[in-house]
């Protein structure tokens, strides 16, 4: 099994916009809300297929 390539070090203060930059560029959403830091997988084929076959109806 892999080993992740990044530790996860949350700041001693809330999250800050600038801590965005020193998060990896691996696909998910990084977001901070009220100085939590919240993170969203991106969306999987199943999501487009979806959102293909609404749009075109």
């Amino acid at each position: 099994m892999a080993q992740p390539t990044y530790e996860w070090r949350p700041p001693e203060r809330g999250w800050r916009e600038q801590d965005l930059a020193d998060l990896p560029d691996d696909g998910n959403r990084y977001e901070i809300i009220d100085g939590s830091l919240h993170v969203t997988p991106p969306a999987g084929y199943g999501h487009h297929w979806l959102a293909d076959e609404i749009r075109s109806r």
